[in-house]
């Protein structure tokens, strides 16, 4: 199970690469994308381990009554995920 502060930690990279995209929109060379994503990640303090074969991705959700994330499956997301 992922921690509290896992999951901030994720939020911030994510918010940093989405915050480049803003920035500078689609179409550019990758180089540029990466000068500008390291910039912002250094302002944000935070470390990529880019050590694995492949990017991980898992979906978690809050849940406010136990204060814990819950991991997202194939089996168990339509629990917590309304299809409307």
């Amino acid at each position: 199970m992922i921690t509290k502060q896992e999951y901030l930690d994720i939020y911030d990279v994510v918010g940093a690469a989405m915050e480049v995209h803003q920035t500078l929109g689609r179409g550019m060379a990758e180089p540029i994308y990466q000068e500008a994503l390291e910039v912002e990640m250094t302002a944000k303090g935070l470390l990529i381990n880019f050590g694995e074969r492949s990017l991980r991705a898992e979906r978690y959700i809050y849940n406010e009554e136990d204060d814990d994330f819950i991991l997202l499956t194939k089996n168990n997301y339509k629990d917590y995920i309304s299809e409307e």
